[in-house]
């Protein structure tokens, strides 16, 4: 049990009932409140909005038990409600669990048997409980992923990097738009599909390098020309929680315009080494300057 003490409701027309219930639970450490119909329980019900358990006769004036079951189980679903009455059948048990009774006690009834009737009621409460917040925590951690993936995807898609993902049985199961744009030809085939589809030797190597390594995480790089760019392309390992490679991430950077300034850079350097080696040959109309003597 909790530190606070657990409230009980006792609804019954009959007072002997009613005080019979009382005293047997209060004995066991329960706080019971008493009401002497269907109407008077709901109400007290709602108002103190904190019994753990209702013991409900199936006979009353103004509302009967199976109402009372009814409106109470649609108030607080966890509530363990237990039907009592003299009219035990097949038909009413059946009709109350119906509605929301965890069971039901037939009159008469000794004090062990409505106590172990109760304690079988708040274990399956407690059990109840915890399997709603089992389900609740799950339902947020699927949200949270489902929230992450959605970030990541829009992350991915916004990259002007061409993104390709590889699973460990060799598949392309992601790209992103930057990378249907580098390799068109694949923009409309649906995934997965298989690494060896790639019309490209030196990146299907570069990613089964990856894929095949043994020794931890690695980045491989090449340039790679595609059509009439040049693209860094970058491979790195996904390593799983038990240290194994269980895809690959293959990033594609255009690097031609890059490129075409290391060339022009280089050309330039070359030119003017060469003309710092040249001599200066004699007539050649270039211009001297010489100290005055």
């Amino acid at each position: 049990m909790n530190d606070v003490t657990p409230k009980i409701l006792v609804v019954d027309d009959e007072l002997g009932i009613r005080e019979g219930c009382r005293k047997i639970l209060s004995s066991e450490g329960y706080e019971v409140e008493t009401a002497g119909d269907g109407l008077a329980g709901f109400e007290l019900f709602k108002e103190r909005g904190d019994f753990i358990a209702v013991i409900i006769d199936l006979k009353m004036p103004q509302m009967d038990g199976i109402e009372l079951v009814e409106k109470i189980h649609e108030h607080d679903g966890d509530a363990v409600l237990l039907v009592i009455t003299a009219y035990a059948t097949i038909n009413t048990a059946v009709e109350a669990t119906k509605q929301g009774a965890y069971g039901y006690i037939p009159k008469p009834f000794t004090p062990d048997e409505l106590l172990l009737a109760v304690k079988n009621g708040l274990e399956k409460r407690v059990l109840s409980i915890e399997a709603k917040r089992l389900r609740e925590d799950r339902e947020k951690r699927l949200l949270e992923v489902a929230f992450e993936r959605s970030k990541c995807n829009t992350i991915i898609k916004c990259m002007t990097d061409g993104i390709l993902v590889i699973n460990c049985d060799r598949q392309i199961v992601l790209r992103n738009a930057a990378a249907s744009r580098i390799m068109p030809e694949y923009a409309s085939v649906p995934m997965p599909f298989p690494l060896s589809a790639l019309d490209c030797a030196d990146m299907q190597t570069l990613i089964i390098k990856t894929l095949d390594a043994d020794s931890g995480p690695l980045i491989v790089s090449k340039e790679i020309a595609l059509g009439k760019c040049t693209y860094m392309v970058n491979v790195s390992p996904v390593i799983d929680p038990n240290e194994e490679t269980s895809g690959a991430v293959a990033v594609l950077r255009d690097i031609t315009a890059l490129k075409k300034i290391e060339t022009a850079k280089s050309m330039f350097v070359s030119m003017v080494a060469h003309e710092i080696k040249s001599p200066l040959a004699p007539n050649s109309g270039r211009f001297v300057y010489t100290t005055p003597v």
